[in-house]
């Protein structure tokens, strides 16, 4: 699931516009109200609640998907 503030320039900028269009046309969309700031659209909107706190780890609204991590089974691989 795409989750898109409108405001927000990086989606639209994005390759994927090009490559993967059709990915883009069913996002879901919530403003957050910073018209031409963007930087405040891409740095800020998704971390406020109020604009997108219903939503869960898989985007979908009022979803009860969880994404949980056992720092106890964490592996790192040196490259």
């Amino acid at each position: 699931m795409r989750l898109e503030d409108p405001d927000d320039v990086v989606p639209k900028l994005s390759m994927a516009m090009f490559t993967a269009r059709a990915d883009y046309t069913g996002a879901t969309k919530r403003t957050a109200g910073y018209g031409v700031d963007k930087s405040g659209a891409h740095n800020i909107s998704y971390k406020r609640t109020d604009v997108w706190g219903a939503f869960d780890a898989l985007g979908t609204e009022n979803g009860g998907a969880v994404l949980r991590l056992n720092l106890a089974s964490l592996v790192t691989l040196d490259i």
